[in-house]
């Protein structure tokens, strides 16, 4: 009966890697023997769209539609500046509804996070858009900035203590062990210790009679 049938499924595949790419059957993967045996094979054609950097295929479409092919299209380009610019031109055709302003979101998160540009230079970028547009996008941009620094500060921190446990660390092991250069198996154990570790060998140096004993293993 009709209404058992399934519906119509088209198979779309949008490329968008970092060279142009011809859609091929996926009968053309198999080596199939003979004609005969070609029956057994599965096969569809799909409709094939490249979105590489070098594709002449234009991008049309709603305005979203435009962003999102626009974004895959740039995340391979080396001259990335130019492809954000004109990405930052089609939001500033977005209307202030708040959806559009969702998008914006989404849209400049993405490029932060995949394409090769700073906040900073993607902050420079949005002073032509209009508001909230610009707003939003500024807002944002200042947000993530602020945020590297932030962790940048921190892992700088963590960094120089670990470091400053390490060096105080080397320190004992030779004066305790009357060693002028550390075994490499040790130093590689040093540097690659996390801080809980660090603080257990500092423990054990006080009575262990070996590295061995310092360096032991540790129970959870």
């Amino acid at each position: 009966p009709e209404e058992e049938k399934l519906p119509l499924i088209i198979p779309v595949v949008v490329y968008h890697g970092r060279t142009p790419q011809l859609f091929f059957r996926p009968s053309e993967l198999i080596n199939i023997p003979s004609d005969e045996l070609r029956v057994y094979v599965p096969d569809y054609q799909a409709e094939f769209y490249d979105f590489s950097p070098r594709s002449e295929l234009k991008i049309k479409g709603e305005i979203i539609l435009q962003l999102i092919l626009s974004c895959l299209r740039a995340k391979n380009e080396p001259e990335v500046i130019e492809h954000v610019a004109s990405i930052i031109s089609l939001l500033a055709k977005l209307d202030h509804t708040a959806p559009a302003i969702e998008w914006v979101k989404v849209i400049f998160r993405y490029i932060l996070d995949v394409m090769d540009i700073s906040a900073e230079e993607l902050y420079n970028l949005t002073t032509s858009l209009p508001e909230p547009t610009k707003e939003v996008t500024m807002s944002l941009a200042e947000k993530i900035r602020l945020k590297g620094i932030e962790e940048g500060f921190e892992k700088g921190k963590t960094k120089g203590l670990m470091e400053g446990k390490v060096r105080v660390l080397r320190r004992l092991l030779s004066k305790r062990f009357g060693l002028d250069i550390l075994p490499s198996d040790i130093e590689i154990r040093l540097q690659n210790a996390t801080e809980e570790e660090l603080d257990i060998y500092a423990e054990r140096i006080l009575e262990a009679k070996t590295l061995d004993e310092v360096f032991g293993e540790i129970n959870a």
